[in-house]
């Protein structure tokens, strides 16, 4: 169940930002976006939760390379939504998780509730 909700999980989120007009504006974000829902497919909830840790440590090192002008706003963009989008699937995760009575890779916010709950339904429907 934990594959299919993950992979459900993952084909929504790219399926939504590359349907954002505001993303696709920027094919850099885009790009990031999608290539993080993609690190997480086939993800084990503690192998999530490492590369979570790991693009959020890439955000930070990209920030100071931006401030340091060794990147452009856009490359950090990139890095960034590939960030946001992994912790977007923690977030879900971590709702089923807690369902289950394992411990969340993070609090989970109530629109990640949310989506869990959507995804959930629908599996049960197919």
């Amino acid at each position: 169940m934990y594959e299919a909700f993950l992979s459900k999980l993952i084909s929504s989120g790219i399926q939504s930002v590359s349907g954002d007009s505001g993303i696709k504006a920027h094919p850099k974000r885009l790009a990031g976006a999608i290539a993080g829902f993609k690190a997480c497919a086939g993800l084990a909830p503690e192998k999530l939760a490492q590369l979570l840790v790991e693009s959020n440590r890439k955000t930070h090192n990209a920030h100071i390379d931006l401030v340091d002008k060794r990147i452009d706003n856009e490359d950090y963009w990139e890095a960034r939504h590939f960030a946001i989008q992994v912790e977007w699937v923690c977030n879900c995760v971590s709702v089923v998780l807690i369902r289950t009575g394992k411990p969340a890779i993070l609090t989970p916010t109530a629109r990640g509730a949310d989506m869990a709950e959507r995804v959930l339904r629908d599996l049960s429907l197919n």
